[in-house]
């Protein structure tokens, strides 16, 4: 075993040895190879073959190959070999033979020069691997590129820029706040300190910005709109800040600057201003400003703008102008060109100008019966359009609630039906304000409902406010149940996420005997807190018949306590 060590060992040494001798050699050879040809440059002969003394021997040089004139090197050697013989012998020919390889180096240079990119270049290429690496995603690679910007222009600001925001792509919104503040305090780039405030702006808008940073952000709007008077962005940003603090007077001065210069903020600017000269009472010039602004909507939209929000606010400067017919018309021309799957937007939008539209008149005054037909006419379309719109709810809920023993109301829907103007609104109405009259009506209710279904079978809201007057009806045979169980479930089908429908369907089904699916409807119900009370009814009237008392009783608390806290309110 030693020995074989020995050995191996041995043979490692030897080895070792070998290849340092050899790499010895090697390096020598090499040096004497320089050498040799160094002082091959120093000879000049006039005559016959250049002789190269080697060891104390002389020579010829071996012949050059053709091969050679295709290595750059060669053309170097040449041209400093002949040069170097110039300065020796003072020949012109040596001069002229050298040329060419001075040529060869000169052309090095110049396409080393003429391809080595240029600081701009290098800065273009930042900016669009950053572009590109941005919207692929891929956001740390793109924040080295800005960090590259950064280091080729230090100077430049939208290099810092660009990192603010890939960080905040990337959800690191302290580390981009922080590159924005160190450029601020550094060039005092003014775009920088605007991003800042934009941020902080919508965070004291959302109620979430503390004390100290309200404070700053009001120094540093203060600032930048005397540093930046005419920029249309400050001044928008500004009169946010003073109109979400009620300062509606300095708003609107604010809106109206920013109105001034085309801009992306332009349209905004006028919708804001118009909504500051309402607050402020200037009735006649908030008409004017967002008729102005709607123009200018009309125009973009019309050319390049498709953008749902821009079509949002130049449906609500129509409105803010009068001229809801108008925004009608533009979304119902919207509407016939888009898919299904486009659609509901367009017609809560439709819905909401519909609504306002039927609000301003109702709070204009009704001169005659045929005024008020148009009203239910325009929240008929809007319900029809999109029957969940809270605020068309909320118009229906004023037409039948308010002052229900009134006789001026009742005689005006009463001239409606007899003109026979749209009668199938109002039979809507009339049979809601039947139904919650203290007691109801509810013969009455269910003979206007009905007509009312007959008019617009396809509105939800009519069947289920239909069915829920049957439901209440102790008298309601089990033909008139089922039929109306039929209408809640139309009005389910349609208004699946609506809990209230689901409570109508649950008493149906508790009258007519199928308890387990009515609980499933009154649990579903509870999660609307109209529909709670008559819930917690139902499902304890439904856990007694299954003879579960305690989970009767557990419901029947939950009714009692809800009662309590709403009288207490």
């Amino acid at each position: 075993m030693f020995r074989w060590f020995k050995r191996t060992r041995r043979s490692l040494r030897d080895w070792s040895k070998d290849r340092r001798r050899y790499l010895r050699y090697q390096w020598h050879r090499m040096l004497s190879g320089i050498f040799v040809w160094w002082e091959s440059l120093k000879t000049s002969h006039e005559d016959g073959v250049p002789l190269a003394e080697v060891g104390g021997r002389k020579f010829q040089r071996p012949p050059v190959k053709v091969a050679s004139f295709l290595n750059p090197f060669f053309w170097f050697a040449g041209g400093f070999q002949f040069l170097y013989r110039y300065l020796l012998s003072r020949r012109p020919m040596d001069l002229v033979v050298s040329l060419p390889g001075f040529g060869g180096i000169l052309g090095t240079f110049f396409v080393l020069y003429a391809y080595t990119p240029t600081e701009a270049e290098l800065v273009e290429n930042c900016r669009n691997r950053i572009e590109v690496l941005g919207s692929d995603q891929q956001y740390d690679l793109a924040v080295w590129y800005s960090k590259l910007w950064q280091s080729l222009q230090p100077s430049e600001p939208m290099a810092y820029v660009a990192e603010s925001d890939l960080l905040r792509l990337q959800g690191k919104s302290q580390q981009a706040r922080a590159v924005l503040e160190q450029l601020f305090s550094v060039t005092q780039y003014e775009p920088a300190l605007v991003r800042i405030c934009r941020d902080d702006l919508a965070l004291a808008t959302a109620g979430t910005l503390g004390q100290q940073a309200q404070i700053d952000l009001s120094d540093r709007l203060a600032w930048l709109g005397d540093r930046l008077a005419k920029d249309p962005e400050v001044q928008f940003l500004v009169g946010t800040y003073h109109m979400d603090r009620g300062d509606f007077t300095a708003a609107r001065l604010c809106f109206q600057n920013a109105g001034e210069t085309k801009s992306e903020y332009q349209v905004g600017a006028y919708r804001s201003q118009a909504i500051c000269e309402s607050r402020l009472d200037m009735r006649a010039a908030s008409r004017s400003t967002a008729s102005f602004g709607a123009d200018i909507c009309l125009q973009q939209l019309a050319a390049f703008d498709a953008r749902p929000e821009s079509l949002k606010t130049c449906c609500e400067l129509l409105v803010l102008s009068f001229r809801e017919s108008e925004a009608v018309k533009l979304l119902e021309g919207r509407l016939s060109r888009v898919s299904e799957s486009e659609a509901e937007p367009l017609r809560f939008l439709l819905s909401e100008v519909l609504t306002r539209w039927c609000e301003r008149k109702r709070v204009a005054g009704f001169k005659n019966a045929e005024e008020m037909a148009e009203c239910l006419q325009l929240l008929g379309r809007a319900l029809t359009a999109f029957p969940r719109n809270e605020g068309a709810l909320n118009e229906v809920s004023w037409f039948a609630n308010t002052a229900p023993d009134s006789i001026e109301v009742e005689s005006l829907l009463n001239q409606i039906l007899d003109s026979g103007i749209d009668p199938g609104f109002v039979h809507f109405v009339l049979g809601t304000r039947a139904a919650i009259k203290n007691p109801p009506d509810d013969a009455a209710a269910q003979e206007h409902l009905g007509r009312a279904i007959a008019h617009n079978a396809g509105y939800p809201g009519l069947m289920n406010n239909l069915a829920d007057v049957i439901a209440r009806t102790e008298s309601a045979d089990e033909a008139q149940l089922k039929n109306a169980l039929a209408l809640a479930e139309q009005a389910v089908s349609r208004l699946p996420k609506v809990p209230e429908v689901y409570d109508t369907r649950g008493r149906i089904r508790l009258r007519l005997g199928d308890v387990e699916s009515a609980i499933a409807d009154f649990e579903i119900a509870i999660r609307s807190p109209n529909c709670r009370v008559s819930s917690y009814e139902g499902l304890a009237t439904a856990y007694e018949r299954l003879g579960n008392h305690d989970r009767a009783q557990h419901y029947r608390q939950l009714r009692n306590s809800l009662e309590v806290s709403e009288e207490s309110d």
